[in-house]
């Protein structure tokens, strides 16, 4: 089983601050929503096109939150670790991709 970290990056500590929402209870829904894609839907993980992160590929996946929100959130995978980089209540992928995209954390 994958462990699963918040990235320490600017982006995603405004994000949070932003929806008043902990790291913990973002990282548990996160590592919940995850987990049950993975096993049920692992179609609904995508990647994101032309885009890694210090080389590593950047994948996606909708994160409902609560009944009247839910988030898209990018991630990658190394060593049997899933690192969330960015999140955004953006979750038209098109338009995810170009939020994630103008951040620094697009190589």
């Amino acid at each position: 089983m994958e462990t699963v970290l918040l990235d320490d990056n600017r982006q995603l500590a405004q994000f949070l601050k932003q929806q008043r929402v902990s790291q913990e209870v973002f990282l548990q829904r996160a590592l919940v929503r995850y987990r049950d894609v993975v096993r049920h839907h692992p179609e609904k993980i995508k990647t994101v096109p032309g885009a890694k992160h210090k080389g590593a590929m950047i994948f996606e996946f909708k994160l409902p939150f609560e009944a009247y929100r839910s988030f898209r959130v990018a991630f990658v995978r190394q060593d049997r670790q899933l690192r969330i980089i960015f999140a955004s209540h953006e979750i038209k992928k098109k338009e995810f991709t170009k939020a994630l995209k103008k951040t620094a954390l697009v190589d």
